[in-house]
């Protein structure tokens, strides 16, 4: 049971990852098709979700205990959001 839980969480905090990076991804597609309203919003936006990418990120880049397919949905988008 305590072994599900453990690979629960981490499917958890790899899908949260994946859905804030999302929503980076689709704030910063707005800004460069020249959004211009609500611009300063958005990047605020941005900006705070990047302050809990960026920990998360660390965390998984090392990280032994990500599956295939967990990596698979984390690398592409700590490359665009972290070069």
């Amino acid at each position: 049971m305590l072994r599900q839980m453990k690979g629960l969480f981490k499917t958890t905090r790899i899908l949260g990852f994946h859905s804030f990076a999302n929503i980076v991804r689709f704030y910063r597609a707005c800004l460069d098709e020249g959004m211009r309203e609500s611009r300063e919003l958005v990047e605020e936006g941005i900006e705070s979700r990047l302050v809990y990418l960026g920990p998360m990120s660390k965390n998984f880049e090392g990280s032994s205990y990500l599956s295939p397919a967990g990596r698979a949905l984390f690398e592409p988008f700590r490359e665009e959001l972290f070069p």
